[in-house]
């Protein structure tokens, strides 16, 4: 029975691989030309340390509230979307989430089926927000400053977001994504944003980790945890701890914390746009945590 079980199984996931080939892509064109030109414009002649300020606070981290209220308006009028179930698959078509229809059940499957669709809702936003403004701007001031990573300690020494033995990481990883790098930017930074959490946690007196009662070992708790802290929507505000989740670590968001620990990302994804988002995300961070940040920052609308 086993070995029968088996070769259904690996049959499944040969039937799998060929399904994606008859995935039909729906695309639909925008036209982001001004918003690149400005984007371009905004940091042209500034100096390295005001063009990264400038980049930091040239858009606000998404917001859950809005893309709240998009999604219930769209399952409003679309309700008929909503009634079949939705399922994500990997390049190998394997199910890698699910979400019911709207006829499963009441209140909680409602919200089940909304919070997916925020999720997918937000990533989309953030690969828009990396292309017409970020990208643009890494460009703009790649061609005009010939950078070095020792050009970053103005922003990561001395930074309430950064552990000081960490500082150099986030300088190499910050310098590896404005050198179009994303490989290196990825694989430094995915991993320093679960230990800073951490860090600003513990500056602000909670505790991150428990102790097992079995082996009496005290572990760290997972970013999955520190995500879900009460305390932590208190500390940075729900809209950045939304952008994190879908970044990081949910399956209908991009999931790039858990897919790149387990070397699921190819090497093409780490130049999709929402590479470039979390390194913008990152940097948003950074200069929040400089000492000398108040939320009284100048308007780059």
């Amino acid at each position: 029975m086993r070995e029968r079980c088996d070769q259904i199984h690996n049959m499944i996931l040969e039937y799998q691989r060929l399904s994606v080939n008859d995935f039909a892509k729906i695309t639909q064109p925008i036209d982001i030309s001004k918003y690149i030109e400005s984007a371009r414009e905004s940091v042209k002649g500034k100096s390295f340390v005001e063009a990264i300020v400038w980049i930091a606070f040239a858009e606000r981290p998404t917001s859950k509230t809005r893309i709240r209220s998009l999604i219930e308006e769209y399952l409003e009028e679309a309700t008929f979307h909503a009634l079949f179930p939705l399922a994500m698959v990997d390049s190998e078509g394997r199910r890698t989430a699910t979400s019911p229809s709207l006829l499963d059940g009441g209140e909680e499957t409602r919200e089940q089926v909304i919070k997916s669709r925020m999720l997918m809702e937000a990533t989309r936003h953030q690969q828009l927000v990396a292309a017409a403004i970020i990208q643009p701007m890494i460009e703009q001031i790649s061609l005009e400053h010939y950078l070095k990573m020792e050009d970053f300690t103005f922003l990561v020494r001395y930074n309430n977001f950064i552990p000081p033995t960490h500082a150099f990481i986030y300088a190499k990883g910050l310098y590896a994504g404005l050198q179009s790098d994303p490989i290196v930017a990825g694989h430094l930074l995915i991993p320093q944003i679960e230990n800073s959490l951490r860090y600003i946690l513990n500056q602000h007196g909670v505790i991150t980790s428990g102790l097992n009662t079995e082996n009496g070992v005290q572990e760290n708790y997972t970013l999955d945890t520190l995500l879900a802290m009460p305390a932590l929507e208190e500390i940075l505000g729900e809209d950045i701890v939304f952008d994190l989740q879908c970044l990081l670590i949910r399956r209908f968001g991009s999931n790039l914390r858990n897919r790149l620990s387990h070397g699921l990302m190819e090497s093409l994804e780490f130049s999709s746009p929402l590479m470039i988002y979390l390194w913008w995300l990152v940097i948003h961070l950074c200069c929040r945590g400089l000492p000398h940040f108040t939320k009284e920052q100048p308007n780059t609308d």
